[in-house]
């Protein structure tokens, strides 16, 4: 790097330094885009981009870590053509602003990047909200160029955040709100918004420092209007709609009754509570057992409840019907429960959370009725 700056100085041209905002791509890790910061120099043909988010699979306990929120991430660097093609093969646009920086501040951000590059700085672990590719580039503006961000109304909490970016992939939204607890209903204001590459990016179209603005141009380096707009279509199958089906099919079953019928929701009612006790341990794994933030004060544990754990294990156990009517008693309440303080939980619940409520509730409804029969059955043969 010194040799490029006294390169730069022999040419008297001092390099350019711009942030490049990715679009969303197709995969859930790409959903919400990504932040990097390009340093170039044309008179040496030095073209790099820096940026944050970086992890490697073949480290240790990989899986592990990364289920534990333990995985280490890195900063890294690659030339900007490997950079652009990358984004061009997966059709993501890339808008780039070049920041108004002279030369003393040119290169003491090149100072920054490469000290942040170095094997003791890269390593930091990476959390969704609050240390991510974008709030890296956030801090460093603001700690060492003291950038000054035009505060802005409306301020939305996280989970409201990430609802915009996911508008066509539906059933990622139903899964992150299942296992995102109360911590993404806190609001987020101006600043913290700039965890989205697009918040970022327009915020810093609107920052000063000094008595000059922070972004001299900006233009499209990459755009792809069609591919963008495949991502934003709502597709016609969504999970509201297909426990609404499901729901539809289980009231049928229990009007027409017959063997066929009775067969169909016999299994339908063992698979969902399989479902549900998956789900129940998933929230428990990630609340209490892993580093995710995001993950804590999940109140869907109310009506996916511990107790579909219970009632997998004693399904089957009639010798134990008093227990599990006692299961499914609390099964009943809680959904209840959960459909009456819908408004007042202090976590936003997704749309399809009403029909996997009501559905719990009639399963749950049927085989205590069930068990309650077999019970009064059983006590007859006893006397």
């Amino acid at each position: 790097m010194f040799f490029l700056c006294f390169l730069a100085a022999l040419k008297a041209e001092i390099p350019q330094i711009s942030i490049l905002t990715c679009d969303s791509g197709d995969e859930l890790y790409s959903t919400f885009g990504h932040s990097a910061i390009r340093v170039k120099h044309e008179a040496t043909n030095y073209d790099v981009v820096y940026g944050w988010g970086t992890f490697d699979q073949s480290q240790s306990g990989f899986y592990l870590k990364f289920m534990r929120g333990k995985l280490l991430y890195y900063m890294s660097v690659s030339s900007y053509d490997r950079f652009l093609a990358e984004y061009n093969y997966f059709k993501r646009g890339v808008e780039e602003q070049v920041l108004n920086l002279d030369s003393l501040e040119t290169y003491q951000m090149i100072d920054i990047l490469e000290n942040n590059i170095k094997e003791e700085n890269r390593y930091y672990k990476y959390d969704f909200f609050f240390d991510n590719c974008s709030t890296r580039i956030r801090d460093i503006l603001e700690s060492h160029f003291k950038v000054d961000f035009k505060k802005v109304d409306g301020d939305k909490t996280y989970r409201n955040l990430l609802d915009e970016k996911l508008t066509s992939l539906v059933w990622s939204d139903f899964g992150i709100d299942v296992v995102i607890g109360a911590v993404a209903d806190r609001r987020s204001d101006y600043r913290n918004q700039m965890f989205l590459p697009e918040y970022l990016m327009d915020r810093f179209a609107e920052a000063t420092f000094g008595k000059k603005r922070l972004v001299n141009s900006t233009s499209t380096i990459l755009d792809f209007p069609k591919a963008q707009k495949r991502r934003t279509t709502v597709p016609f199958f969504t999970p509201f709609k297909l426990f609404m089906a499901l729901l539809f099919l289980l009231l049928i079953c229990l009007l027409w009754v017959n063997p066929m019928t009775k067969k169909i929701f016999n299994i339908t009612s063992f698979l969902w509570i399989l479902m549900m006790t998956v789900f129940s341990l998933i929230i428990i794994f990630l609340w209490f057992f892993t580093d995710h933030i995001p993950t804590k004060e999940n109140w869907n544990l109310i009506w996916i409840s511990p107790l579909f754990i219970l009632a997998l294990i004693r399904f089957r156990a009639l010798s134990k019907i008093k227990g599990l009517q006692c299961l499914l008693v609390g099964i009943i309440i809680l959904n209840l429960l959960a459909l009456i303080l819908w408004s007042i939980i202090p976590q936003q619940l997704h749309l399809a959370f009403i029909p996997m409520m009501v559905i719990s509730i009639v399963i749950a409804s049927v085989h205590l009725r069930d068990n309650i029969e077999h019970a009064g059955w059983v006590l007859k043969e006893n006397v």
